[in-house]
């Protein structure tokens, strides 16, 4: 009997099949060699003496002395959002070196390499790192450039990011580093909005302290001028002057309650009847030691008058 086996032979179609396969290797990396030229994309070898350099930049609508303040610790440049801590201040001088911590528990050391307030220039070079990077060197710089606006429009920063790798870098390592200068744009937009924001609302709570100050003086004001206009109080009583130019005594409570109402007549007096009132109610409101019966006679016959 016949088999499959005799009919079809297996060796040709594995031949076939295998030049299928290379065929379409072939056709691909002709594809990938003609994108490479057309995106003008030069792959180097290993040994080229050459460092890889990324760079990117971006515009902020803000004044460069204000991005400026924003760039310092330096811990969202190498990576926002990524670092728990950083010692590096804005007077570190040339030299000098500060530590990033990440929240990985990452440790970078970096030293200053170069520092312009003026110009607002700085670089810094990656020293130690807790974990071996895939890189031999890397170096960080940023630069802030104010951009020339037209009369009326609002101020501009333009900032450029760039980051000198070693020829041993990676791929994936570079590739990192775009995703990262983007990140930082990204947080630097936000960062001018936030502080923005705390700058409305700092300035609107002076506003409100000035206004609250201004309120108590006039209020502070008015009461003053309310006094002066009354007048000085003096106990309980005030002497006033008519408009005929004679003195009003008022009549205090205890004289309502045991004379009754006063009359028209009553209330007013000549000035030395209102001395003589006033020693009389003193006289009045003195409390007096207890005196003998002859004493109280004596005092009667003289025509003082003692008040049970």
């Amino acid at each position: 009997s016949c088999t499959l086996r005799d009919k079809v032979d297996f060796e040709t179609m594995d031949r076939l099949h295998q030049e299928a396969k290379e065929r379409v290797e072939a056709d691909h990396h002709k594809r990938i060699a003609g994108l490479q030229q057309r995106l003008s994309i030069v792959t180097t070898s290993a040994a080229a003496p050459l460092s890889t350099h990324v760079y990117r930049s971006h515009v902020v609508q803000a004044h460069v002395a204000e991005v400026w303040p924003c760039v310092f610790p330096l811990s969202d440049v190498v990576g926002p959002g990524r670092v728990k801590a950083s010692s590096c201040k804005s007077n570190q001088s040339v030299g000098s070196r500060f530590r990033v911590r990440y929240k990985s528990g990452v440790k970078e050391t970096y030293t200053l390499t170069a520092f312009s307030r003026e110009s607002h220039r700085l670089s810094f070079e990656l020293q130690d790192r807790s974990v071996p990077l895939e890189a031999e060197s890397v170096a960080h710089s940023i630069a802030l450039k104010p951009v020339k606006v037209t009369p009326g429009t609002k101020p501009a920063t333009f900032i450029e990011l760039s980051t000198e790798f070693s020829k041993d870098a990676p791929a994936a390592l570079i590739a990192m580093s775009h995703i990262v200068k983007m990140d930082f744009f990204d947080w630097i937009l936000g960062e001018m909005s936030r502080r923005r924001v705390r700058k409305s609302a700092r300035r609107r709570a002076a506003e409100e302290a000035r206004r609250q100050e201004r309120n108590e003086t006039k209020t502070r004001e008015k009461s003053f001028e309310r006094t002066e206009r009354n007048g000085a109080v003096g106990g309980d009583e005030k002497v006033r002057q008519s408009a005929n130019g004679e003195v009003e005594q008022p009549v205090s409570t205890g004289q309502r309650e045991g004379g009754g109402a006063p009359t028209a007549g009553s209330n007013t007096a000549s000035s030395g009847d209102v001395a003589g009132s006033a020693s009389s109610r003193l006289q009045q409101q003195q409390e007096l030691p207890p005196v003998s019966a002859e004493t109280a006679r004596e005092w009667k016959v003289q025509g003082i008058e003692i008040l049970s």
